[in-house]
């Protein structure tokens, strides 16, 4: 798990650790109030497991980059997009339009909403319409992301080099 972590969870300051502690102390924290029966051989932090594993699981599903690259919005600093397109491509990841938040006018994160029928240890997540608020200009650059290891790989789309692992600094929101 770890290592899959190391390779499409990443922090965008290099702190992956740092991340991962706040990702789950922010919006793993409704996993912790799991009845410990509800796991099977539960030993102390299995509950931490149990939100990874759920949000990879989950993440797997969330394939945003091949709907905006469907669409033509591929990673480049100087080309700009209509938000709206963008969140058209996005709807038909899950159904619904997330919210898009940006930073200097270029898209940093993608939160999408769902709801839990079930534990959410192996419970049906549905989509529901995202109950954020953008905070992107109309027009939205969609910038290459840089990562601090230079031994990660870069995948290279002629004109600019990206990492197709690092564009979902944030990718569920589960509410309990």
């Amino acid at each position: 798990m770890i290592k899959y972590m190391d390779k499409y969870w990443l922090s965008n300051t290099g702190d992956n650790d740092g991340f991962w502690t706040h990702e789950f102390n922010k919006h793993g924290t409704c996993v912790s109030t799991i009845d410990p029966s509800c796991i099977q051989s539960y030993s102390a932090g299995a509950e931490v497991f149990a939100f990874v594993n759920a949000t990879i699981n989950l993440f797997n599903t969330l394939d945003s980059f091949k709907a905006l690259k469907d669409e033509n919005i591929i990673p480049n600093s100087q080309l700009q997009y209509n938000l709206s397109s963008v969140n058209e491509a996005l709807k038909k990841v899950t159904g619904v339009i997330p919210t898009v938040q940006c930073q200097s006018g270029g898209i940093k994160e993608i939160w999408y909403y769902f709801h839990v029928n079930g534990s959410i240890i192996d419970g049906d997540f549905k989509a529901f319409q995202s109950l954020g608020r953008s905070n992107c200009p109309s027009q939205v650059r969609f910038p290459p992301k840089k990562h601090h290891n230079s031994s990660v790989p870069t995948i290279s789309n002629g004109t600019d080099s990206f990492l197709k692992n690092i564009y979902f600094f944030f990718f569920g929101r589960f509410l309990c």
